[in-house]
């Protein structure tokens, strides 16, 4: 039985595999040819897009964002779309900020700072490797057939996992901390309240 459950794992996975594409939001011009260059050397041409126009159009078609931890990870979470939160700094800066600043922080992303509790995955420093990314990136998607009530305003897009639809729960709250105008000043009260400044 067990055996079975994992070849009907692996073909789902490989059914999910055959039709991603990666819209890679780029902020900076400069950047654009250096990623569209590795996506030849890897061969993923055909199914990296790059976007140079607002985010907020690229979050929202997305069915799962792969996001840093700034600004961006608050404005995925804001606009109701799961996320892998990423964050990778140089191994100097890194061992500067642990040992000699002793800056320690139990959450990256602004969400679960915010949230102050894990809602969204983190991979950080060492963890932030391809085969982790890809696997939390999975984590969030299912191919199981879920009520539509569930999936309400995600016509078009992948069925969410559990962990997927625990994430958009976490948002509800996270809008309701927020609250509706003065959010960014609320967000960066909060944060820096946490960061005991």
């Amino acid at each position: 039985r067990k055996q079975n459950q994992q070849q009907q794992q692996q073909q789902q996975r490989e059914r999910c595999e055959s039709d991603v594409v990666f819209v890679v939001s780029v902020a900076r011009e400069e950047f654009a040819e250096a990623i569209h260059e590795e996506s030849l050397r890897l061969k993923l041409d055909n199914r990296v897009v790059l976007f140079g126009g607002s985010s907020h159009v690229a979050i929202q078609a997305a069915d799962v964002c792969i996001s840093k931890s700034g600004s961006c990870s608050l404005e995925v979470g804001l606009l109701n779309v799961p996320q892998v939160v990423v964050y990778k700094v140089g191994t100097a800066t890194a061992f500067v900020l642990r040992r000699i600043l002793r800056f320690k922080l139990k959450y990256v992303s602004l969400v679960n700072l915010i949230l102050g509790r894990m809602s969204v995955p983190e991979l950080i420093q060492k963890e932030a490797v391809p085969e982790k990314i890809s696997k939390e990136v999975a984590n969030l998607l299912s191919v199981q057939q879920q009520p539509a009530s569930t999936t309400a305003g995600l016509a078009g897009k992948k069925k969410l996992s559990r962990k997927g639809l625990e994430q958009l729960e976490s948002y509800q709250e996270l809008r309701a901390m927020l609250g509706s105008g003065g959010a960014v000043r609320r967000a960066a009260e909060r944060v820096l309240a946490i960061l005991g400044t």
